[in-house]
């Protein structure tokens, strides 16, 4: 009888061992698919890194971008302010051209209407030299 528990517990201890190999091989599958996980996990993560040090480039870029606009737009803004400010002295010179135009033409017509009378004075001059030669 003893023999007879012996090697019923030497049964069990035996399917206990084949339990907890079975056990061990299946948490050793585990372990190693959790392992193929982290990898998996570890190449997203290395790849999520990846796309936001493009993306930080990027920014970077269109903030240069922005910024050599930003100077460029006031670049322009000063060269139309200058180009305003030749414009209003062009205005204001053909202004005085136009004034002094303007007094040129009054002073032409009073010389022609001082022209007229003394041509005509010397008409009436010739008239009156031509009554003495008779």
């Amino acid at each position: 009888m003893a023999a007879k528990r012996i090697e019923d517990l030497l049964g069990r201890v035996s399917a206990d061992v084949n339990s907890t190999v079975e056990s061990m091989g299946q948490a050793t599958q585990v372990v190693q698919e959790g392992l193929i996980v982290m990898g998996v996990a570890g190449e997203s993560f290395a790849r999520i890194r990846q796309s936001v040090v493009g993306v930080t480039n990027q920014v970077e870029e269109v903030s240069a971008g922005v910024q050599q606009m930003s100077a460029n737009s006031a670049r322009v803004s000063q060269t139309v302010r200058g180009i305003s400010e030749v414009a209003m002295q062009n205005a204001a010179g053909t202004e005085n051209v136009s004034a002094s135009t303007q007094e040129q033409l009054a002073s032409m017509e009073e010389i022609t209407a001082s022209a007229t009378a003394l041509s005509q004075m010397a008409e009436e001059l010739q008239i009156l030299l031509d009554k003495f030669k008779v």
